[in-house]
């Protein structure tokens, strides 16, 4: 089994977003057991469990369908990719959409292998960047490379984008595609607004 992840790191320009907060809809193209409401508690529950000292806890995220439509569509497009389907992506997976922020994690495997991750284990693969960043100003060496490295990341960036203060939404889209000998890329894409990861800022 191989897991990846890439995500949102650096600065980029707020947009105009205004999804809504209903987790009322599941697109199509959701594994079962996969939920909204799954992936946006598993958001929130890193969010609540952050220790940020004196300060107010951080705001829960809701779920916007506007984001979500926009992630699912950049999903369906990546699995069309040769290089995503026979994992790991040779190019750079990003939309380059910088209305929202946006992580994107990949997971390869067997069809049947019953260690298959699910929205929970996404974002858990995101959250892990922890462990790798020191709470400091984006940009100012608060992340060990090396360490996120060794969990299959290019740095904090998909950590910092889910604790981001800020961010107030999320949406997010699915798709697979068969990666031959029996195996299958898996794709998850989340957008977030308001941005997050503006370089200088502290996260929260």
């Amino acid at each position: 089994m191989s897991t990846g992840g890439v995500g949102s790191g650096g600065a980029a320009s707020a947009g105009s977003g205004d999804g809504g907060a209903s987790a009322s809809v599941e697109p199509a193209g959701y594994p079962e057991g996969n939920s909204l409401g799954g992936i946006t508690a598993a958001h929130n529950r890193v969010r609540r469990e952050l220790d940020v000292g004196q300060a107010a806890p951080l705001p829960p995220l809701v779920w916007s369908p506007e984001m979500a439509a926009v992630a699912q569509a950049w999903a369906d497009m990546l699995v069309t990719r040769s290089d995503v389907c026979t994992f790991p992506p040779q190019t750079d997976p990003h939309s380059g959409n910088h209305s929202y922020g946006e992580n994107i994690f990949f997971w390869n495997g067997a069809v049947d292998d019953p260690e298959a991750l699910d929205v929970f284990g996404v974002v858990d693969g995101w959250a892990a960047e922890a462990d790798c960043y020191t709470y400091g100003r984006i940009g100012s060496n608060d992340c060990d490379l090396a360490c996120t490295q060794a969990i299959f990341a290019s740095g904090c960036g998909h950590y910092t984008q889910i604790v981001w203060r800020g961010s107030s939404e999320v949406g997010c889209g699915y798709a697979s595609c068969p990666s031959g000998s029996g195996d299958v890329t898996k794709v998850w894409v989340c957008n977030y607004f308001p941005v997050g990861n503006y370089v200088d800022e502290f996260p929260y």
